[in-house]
C-alpha cells in the first residue's frame, strides 16, 4: 500500500500534506486492498476523516466523481457511514454527484437510508433536485417515515403513481399501499398533502379507504373520519358500500365505528344495495360472520329484513348450515318475515275463505272474551291499582331494611375502629422504661379495669356484627327483618359498653383537683341524660306502636301479608283459600305503620 493511504488511516494530515507536496500525483493512487480500488477520497470518506476530505476535495476536485470496483463515488460511502458533515462537502462542489449509480443501481440515497444515523439522508432529500420511485421505495422498506414525509412534501406526485403492489395483487398509490398495510403514520401523512389521493382507485376500482375498510383497521377510519369524511360515501364497481366491504370481511369493529360515527350519513349508506341487489344483512349473513353483527344489523332497525335481493332471496336465505349458531341466526332473521300476505295466499291456495287480520282480531274477542268477563276485567283493573299501591310500599319497605342493614354495617366497623385505637392507646399513658415498659400507668385503678372489659366487649360485639352481615346474606324480606333485629340488638350492646368504657377513661384522665372534680358528674349528667331521653323516646314508639297493631287487629281492619312477592290482605285471601292465614304471616309492622312511615324494632 503507498503510504498516502497508511496517512490517511492514522489520520495524519501533516503526513499527508508532505506526500503530497513531494510527489503530487500520489493524490492519483489506488488501493489495492481487497481488490477495491479506492481512491484516496474514497479511503477518507468511509473513516470519516473531514479535515483530510475537505483538503483532497480542494487539491483534486475531480475525485469526487470517481468510481472505485463496486462502483461507488466517494459521496456512496459518505451517505453509507451516515456523517452529514461530509456529505455537506461533497454536494456543495455539484448536486450531480447526488444521480451516480454503483454497479447495483443504487444512488447515495439508498445506502443512506441504510445507514445508523439519518441526517445524511435528510440532508440529500432536501438538497435533491428529483427522488425516483425506487428512492421512495427503498425509503418505505427501511421504515425511514421521517424521511419519506420529506420527500411527499417536496414531490408529491410520486404518490399520485400507481406503482405500489398490495397484497391482492392490484396496482395502487402510495395511500392504498399505506392503508392496506396499516401504516396510520404514513397515511396521516399523505392525507395531508391535498393531493386528493383518498380519491384516487387502484386497478380493481378500490379507493384508499375501501382497502382500509377490509382489513379492519379503525385507526385508520379514525384519520379519514377527520381528514377525509366524504370518502366514506364511494362505492366499489359492484356498487358496494363501506358497510357491505366491512361485512364481507367479517371486521365487526370497523362497521360498528362507521356505524355510530357517519352522523347522518350512516342510515343513508347502510339502506344502500349493492349490484346484485344484497343489503348489508345480505352479505353478513351469506359469509357466517357471527351473530354479534347481525343482532347490531337488525337492531339499528335501518334495514328491512324482509327484503330480497334480485334473486329473491332473503338474508336468512344466504346463510350457510355449516355456519355457526345457525339456527339461532336463522330463527332471529326469520322473525317479523311471515307477512299477513304470505298467510292469505296460502290459504287461497287451500281454497280456505280470505279474512282480513283486522277482521281475524275482532271475531277473536267476541268468541273468547264475554260481557261477564270484560266486567270482571274492569272491577279488578280498580283493585290491582290498591294492590299496586301497597306494592309499592312494600318495596320501599325492603329498601329501607336494606338501608338500615348497611347502617349498622358501617356503625359496627366504626365502633370496632374506635374501641380497637383505645385499646392499643389506653387512658394514662404507659411506662416509657423500666420492667413496666409499654404497660398503663393507671392498671390497677377500678376505672382502668372498667374501661378495659367495657372496651373489649365493645369491640369484639361489633366485630361480630360485621361478620354475620358478611356471611349471611338474606334475600327474603322476614329473614332480612329477623337479622336487623338480631345485629340491632347487639349494637346497642356493643354501643352501651363503649360509651361505659368512654366514661371509665374520662374517670382515669380527668385529674382529681379540687377545680376539676366537678367535670366527672357533668360528664355523667350528659351521658345518662342524652341516652334516658332517647331510649325514653323509643320506648314511646314502640309502645305506640304496638298498640297501633293492637287496634287494627280488634277493629277488624284488613292486615296485610306478603304472597307471591305481592302485598295481599288476609280477607281477600281468606275468601281464595277458604281459611284465615295466622299471624305469624302477617306483615302487620307494616300495614301499622302506614300514617307514620316508620316502626321501631
Amino acid at each position: 500500500m503507498h503510504p498516502i493511504f497508511d496517512a490517511i488511516l492514522q489520520n495524519d494530515l501533516p503526513a499527508f500534506l508532505g506526500l503530497v507536496e513531494a510527489r503530487e500525483s500520489s493524490l492519483e493512487e489506488r488501493s489495492e486492498e481487497q481488490n477495491t480500488n479506492n481512491t484516496v477520497l474514497h479511503v477518507a470518506a468511509k473513516l470519516g476523516h473531514r479535515e483530510l476530505v475537505a483538503k483532497i476535495i480542494e487539491l483534486r476536485p475531480s475525485l469526487l466523481s470517481s468510481r472505485n470496483a463496486y462502483g461507488d463515488t466517494p459521496l456512496h460511502l459518505a451517505a453509507l457511514l451516515g456523517d452529514v458533515n461530509i456529505v455537506m462537502q461533497m454536494l456543495d462542489t455539484g448536486l450531480e454527484l447526488y444521480s451516480a449509480r454503483n454497479n447495483k443501481n443504487q444512488t447515495p440515497l439508498h445506502l443512506a437510508f441504510v445507514s445508523i444515523f439519518m441526517e445524511a439522508a435528510k440532508f440529500i432529500v432536501e438538497k435533491t433536485n428529483s427522488v425516483d420511485l425506487d428512492e421512495l421505495n427503498f425509503a418505505l422498506s427501511s421504515g425511514s417515515t421521517c424521511i419519506v414525509g420529506i420527500i411527499l412534501e417536496r414531490f408529491p406526485e410520486l404518490a399520485r403513481k400507481n406503482a405500489w403492489e398490495v397484497e391482492d395483487g392490484s396496482r395502487s398509490t402510495l395511500l392504498h399501499y399505506a392503508c392496506d398495510k396499516g401504516d396510520l403514520e404514513l397515511t396521516s401523512i399523505l392525507l395531508g398533502l391535498n393531493q386528493g389521493l383518498e380519491e384516487a382507485l387502484n386497478s380493481k376500482g378500490l379507493s384508499p379507504l375501501h382497502l382500509a375498510v377490509q382489513r379492519g383497521s379503525v385507526i385508520i377510519l379514525e384519520e379519514f373520519m377527520d381528514k377525509s369524511p366524504l370518502s366514506f360515501c364511494v362505492r366499489t364497481p359492484s356498487k358496494e358500500t363501506v358497510f357491505h366491504l366491512a361485512a364481507r370481511n367479517k371486521n365487526t369493529d370497523a362497521f360498528v365505528f362507521m356505524a355510530e360515527n357517519l352522523g347522518t350519513s350512516s342510515p343513508i349508506l347502510l339502506k344502500k344495495k349493492d349490484q346484485q341487489g344484497n343489503t348489508v344483512l345480505h352479505i353478513a349473513a351469506s359469509v357466517s360472520c357471527g351473530s354479534p353483527l347481525i343482532r347490531y344489523i337488525v337492531g339499528k332497525k335501518i334495514i328491512d329484513i324482509r327484503d330480497r335481493n334480485n334473486m329473491g332471496y332473503r338474508a336468512y336465505h344466504l346463510l350457510p348450515r355449516q355456519a355457526q349458531d345457525y339456527e339461532f341466526i336463522s330463527s332471529y332473521l326469520r322473525c317479523d318475515t311471515k307477512t299477513s300476505e304470505e298467510v292469505d295466499s296460502k290459504k287461497a291456495e287451500r281454497n280456505e275463505p280470505h279474512i282480513g287480520h283486522s277482521e281475524v282480531i275482532r271475531l277473536l274477542k267476541l268468541i273468547e272474551i264475554s260481557t261477564s268477563e270484560i266486567a270482571e276485567r274492569k272491577k279488578s283493573k280498580k283493585h290491582h291499582v290498591k294492590r299496586g299501591h301497597k306494592s309499592l310500599e312494600h318495596e320501599m319497605h325492603i329498601e329501607a331494611l336494606q338501608n338500615a342493614r348497611n347502617t349498622i354495617a358501617i356503625v359496627a366497623v366504626l365502633i370496632a375502629s374506635v374501641s380497637y385505637a383505645g385499646g392499643i392507646n389506653p387512658p394514662g399513658g404507659v411506662y416509657q422504661d423500666g420492667p413496666w415498659k409499654g404497660k398503663s400507668l393507671v392498671g390497677n385503678t377500678a376505672a382502668f379495669k372498667v374501661f378495659a372489659i367495657c372496651n373489649n366487649i365493645a369491640l369484639f360485639t361489633s366485630l361480630c356484627i360485621v361478620i354475620l352481615l358478611v356471611s349471611i346474606i338474606p334475600y327474603q324480606r322476614k329473614p332480612l327483618k329477623k337479622l336487623l333485629v338480631a345485629t340491632h340488638r347487639m349494637m346497642w350492646v356493643s354501643v352501651g359498653f363503649m360509651a361505659t368504657a368512654y366514661v371509665a377513661a374520662s374517670l382515669v384522665t380527668i385529674p382529681h383537683f379540687p377545680g376539676t372534680r366537678w367535670l366527672f358528674p357533668v360528664i355523667i349528667s350528659v351521658a345518662g341524660g342524652s341516652l334516658t331521653v332517647l331510649f325514653s323516646y323509643l320506648g314511646v314508639e314502640t309502645i305506640s306502636h304496638w298498640f297501633k297493631k293492637m287496634n287494627r287487629v280488634g277493629r277488624g281492619l284488613p292486615i296485610y301479608f306478603i304472597k307471591n312477592n305481592r302485598v295481599e290482605d288476609i280477607p281477600a285471601i281468606a275468601k281464595n283459600e277458604g281459611e284465615m292465614p295466622s299471624l305469624a304471616r302477617t306483615n302487620s309492622d307494616l300495614a301499622a305503620s302506614e300514617g307514620s312511615g316508620y316502626f321501631t324494632y
